[in-house]
């Protein structure tokens, strides 16, 4: 049997550490989506009062015909208050919108909130206000 010498052990360790990223990413976004959709059948709805909109520029990479294409895009980030109606504790929910006109400072917006871990929130019925995460 022949040896693989330095770079044929590189190359497949290479490979192999590619893969196990990948389908650790695949996994990951499968997990994303699966726990924002379970909000919709056990998420609380709760109103949250916006507090701010910020704007970031971002640059989207596309390539057609062998060309690549650098497009500016702007990115918009709502963030809105909202008071844990157990524990009186107040969180912070940040979401990227399509339109920020659609909110204004003060106003509420319903969320859907896994209430033992915030941290999982999206906006309710707004598909179209709001920007997918994936």
């Amino acid at each position: 049997m022949k040896k693989l010498g330095v770079f044929g052990t590189g190359m497949i360790t290479g490979i192999g550490i590619t893969f196990a990223l990948i389908g650790a990413s695949v996994a990951r976004n499968i997990y994303v989506t699966r726990r924002l959709t379970a909000l919709s059948n056990n998420g609380e709805r709760v109103l949250a009062t916006v507090e701010s909109m910020q704007s970031r520029m971002v640059r989207r990479v596309s390539f057609e015909n062998d060309k690549k294409w650098i497009t500016p895009v702007t990115i918009h980030y709502l963030t809105a208050r909202w008071q844990h109606p157990r524990t009186g504790k107040v969180y912070l929910l940040r979401t990227p919108v399509k339109d920020p006109e659609m909110f204004t400072m003060g106003s509420t917006v319903p969320f859907l909130v896994d209430l033992n871990n915030p941290r999982w929130h999206r906006l309710e019925q707004m598909e179209d206000a709001a920007v997918s995460v994936l």
